[in-house]
Parts: structure tokens; C-alpha cells; sequence
């Protein structure tokens, strides 16, 4: 009984196969919701994310306080002003920028108190005043990272220009290193966008593929053509390839116009090879149209499959994939759920990929996630077999009763 079962889960005939992709397509014409969530979807979320999520700060608020007006307080004044990632005000008395601060019209006051320049040239010890607002630690962190790094420019410059001293650069820059040559290496400017795009094509190529088909089979159960199917010579794998080749093909065409657009709007580098983010694109809408073809399966209902589709797809791709953080910086216990999720493995090997180039932890999180799109697929067809009861009426006896 269980080979025969099993005989009938696995019989595969392609010409029935396809008559049933033939059946998917027309009615994909009929209703073309699956083409919106599987194409224009991802690429408005791309859009919105890619424009709305950003770490680089331009047009810092911040207030410069001249206590006196040297040339060397001038002269930072002036690079502060010149820099378009601020926005300087300039003050000559600490109460006022102090008010600007409270009302939050200024992010930081960095002050210049009477004396610095003298001292400064002197090669004495010249002390600069910084305050940042710090409701936001994280906001307060960058603003100071910001201001100190352009005072360690103008001073280098003063220091070049014979202005000051160089003991006082020493001493503004924290440090003894008279030069230090520093590069970044795969983000040679620093651009956060190249740094989150990848993790925004995972989250919204991932979710689409998913909830785009976790909707096909639950929809077809509430309106009772699943039946219709059941009834037909088709086996479960059959059932299952039809769907799953058919909306993959879409998720697969939305992937593609998303990446395109990764290129062209945001100016996405590509350091590795097109064959490697193609087998990325490949095997997540794989894994993500299985998947959701599992939930529609499981649940038979459409708004409930919509709902685990974001918890599956959605919510772990945003917060357990190292998209927003690094794991490395999170509890031990939620490392390792993020470690066994596969957007984690996405996320990796597109920055890998677009940033760095090929190499082996591409490959070996391909291998990944392909081993999570077959598990997804034995599960959806599994669950797929699984055909509820058909009661067949009883027409034997009459429905008013015993006949006259």
C-alpha cells in the first residue's frame, strides 16, 4: 500500500504537466494579481527602500560658537560651511546655539573658546568644546564621528599652511600618528546604498515570490476548482510543478527587472560575475515560490496564508539576516536562528557577489539555499497529496422519507 502510494505521490507525465502549466497561465491571464505582487511589487518596494533607506547623513545641523574670531577660527567656520555634509551655523555666543539645540534646530554645537588660536600656535594644549544632542545614541555617535572627522581635516590644513602647530594635531587627533593611509576596501567611498541594496533585493524579492504563491492553491480550495483537480488522472508532483514552474517564472522576470533597476537607479557595482547573481536570483524565488506554494497548501486559506507568508518570508529576511546589523553584535541565541534561516545566506552572497566578486562563500550559500528551495518542495508536495474526504450522498433513500 505505501509503494503504491508512493507510486501515485511521483508519477510524473509531462504532457499532463503541461496541459496543467497551460491551465496556470490562463488563468494567471484571467486574474493578474500574481503579476503585480510577483513584478511591480518588488520593484515599488526596491524603489521606496532603496530611496528611504540610507546610513550616510547630508546637511548635519551644526552650530559653530566663535568666542573669538581669529583666522584660525575663521578658517574652521568656513571648511564646516564649505562641507555639504552640514549645515553651519554660525554663533558668537553660547547661548543662543544652546536654545537652538533645545528646540532641536541644530544636531551639535562644537565651540571655539577664546584663546585656541594663540594656544594652538604656540603648540600649547588648545581645547575644543563639542556638544551633541544624545537622545538618539546612535544619531549622537555619527554626528560625532562627522565633526571630529572634519576637524581633523582643517587642522591638517592649518597644520600644512603653518597656522598652528603641529603638537596640536597630534592632540586633536587622539593620537601620536603623525600620517596614517587608510582604504576601504569593496566600498572605497563608503556608500551605504551599496551596503543595503543587497539586503533590500533579499527582503523584497523573497517576500513577493512567496506571497504571490501563497495565495494560488488556498484560492483555488475556497473556490472549489482544487477538487476539480484532484479528480483528474494528475499526481501531486504534477499539480505541484505546474504552479511552482509558473509563478516562479514570474518571481523570476520580477527579480530580473528589480536588479536591473539596482543597476540604473541606485548604480549597484557588480565586482562578480553575472552567472553568479543570476544562480542567486534562481535558487531565492525557487526557495520563495515553494514556499509559498507550502503555506497555501497547508492552510487552504488566503488571508491566512497571506499573514504566515510575511512571518515566514518577510519578517526574518528584515531582522535576522544581517541586513540592518551585524549578527556578530546580537545575542548568541538569536545568531544562531539567524544562522539557520536561508535569508541570511542570501543577504551574504549578493554582498559578496556585487561588492567583493565570486568565491567560495558564494558558492556555498547557492548550495544552501538550494538545499532550503528542495525542502520547501518535498514538503508542498507532501502536504499536496493530503486530499480531504469526498462525501458522496446516499441516494438510496428518498429525502422526504419512506414513500407512499
Amino acid at each position: 500500500m505505501t509503494a503504491a502510494r508512493k507510486t501515485g505521490l511521483l508519477r510524473f507525465s509531462a504532457s499532463r504537466c503541461l496541459a496543467l502549466i497551460v491551465k496556470e497561465w490562463h488563468q494567471i491571464g484571467r486574474d493578474p494579481s500574481a503579476l503585480v505582487i510577483g513584478v511591480f511589487l518588488p520593484l515599488f518596494m526596491l524603489l521606496v527602500c532603496g530611496f528611504g533607506i540610507s546610513m550616510d547623513m547630508k546637511g548635519v545641523p551644526v552650530a559653530i560658537v566663535l568666542e573669538e574670531r581669529t583666522p584660525v577660527a575663521q578658517r574652521i567656520a568656513v571648511d564646516f560651511t564649505a562641507n555639504p555634509y552640514f549645515d553651519a551655523k554660525v554663533f558668537y555666543a553660547k547661548a543662543p546655539a544652546e536654545k537652538a539645540l533645545e528646540a532641536r534646530e541644530v544636531e551639535c554645537i562644537l565651540t571655539i573658546p577664546a584663546g585656541f588660536a594663540a594656544n594652538a600656535q604656540q603648540g600649547e594644549a588648545a581645547e575644543l568644546g563639542l556638544t551633541v544632542y544624545g537622545v538618539d545614541s546612535n544619531s549622537a555617535t555619527l554626528f560625532k564621528s562627522y565633526v571630529l572627522g572634519q576637524l581633523n581635516s582643517s587642522v591638517t590644513k592649518m597644520v600644512s599652511n603653518g597656522m598652528i602647530e603641529s603638537a596640536v594635531a597630534s592632540r586633536v587627533s587622539a593620537g601620536p600618528v603623525k600620517s596614517l593611509a587608510s582604504r576601504s576596501w569593496f566600498n572605497e567611498a563608503s556608500i551605504s546604498t551599496w551596503y543595503l541594496v543587497p539586503g533590500i533585493l533579499v527582503i523584497v524579492v523573497g517576500a513577493a515570490s512567496t506571497m504571490m504563491s501563497a495565495i494560488v492553491i488556498a484560492r483555488e480550495w475556497e473556490r472549489g476548482t482544487m477538487a476539480a483537480i484532484f479528480a483528474t488522472p494528475a499526481s501531486p508532483l504534477e499539480i505541484f510543478l505546474a504552479k511552482w514552474l509558473s509563478y516562479w517564472t514570474i518571481a523570476f522576470g520580477g527579480s530580473l527587472l528589480s536588479l536591473c533597476t539596482s543597476f540604473l537607479v541606485f548604480g549597484q557595482p557588480l565586482r562578480g560575475s553575472i552567472a553568479g547573481v543570476l544562480a542567486i536570483l534562481l535558487t531565492l524565488t525557487a526557495m520563495g515560490t515553494a514556499l509559498g506554494l507550502f503555506i497555501s497548501a497547508k492552510v487552504k486559506n488566503q488571508f491566512l496564508a497571506i499573514e504566515l507568508a510575511v512571518v515566514l518570508a518577510y519578517m526574518p529576511s528584515l531582522m535576522l539576516s544581517g541586513f540592518l546589523f551585524d549578527l556578530r553584535s546580537v545575542p548568541v541565541w538569536i545568531e544562531f536562528v539567524g544562522r539557520l534561516l536561508p535569508p541570511t545566506y542570501a543577504v551574504e552572497a549578493f554582498k559578496q557577489c556585487f561588492l567583493a566578486g565570486d568565491g567560495p562563500i558564494l558558492w556555498r550559500n547557492v548550495g544552501i539555499l538550494c538545499c532550503w528551495a528542495a525542502l520547501f518542495f518535498c514538503m508542498a508536495v507532501r502536504v499536496l497529496r493530503k486530499r480531504p474526504p469526498v462525501t458522496v450522498p446516499d441516494k438510496s433513500e428518498p429525502k422526504g422519507g419512506a414513500s407512499c
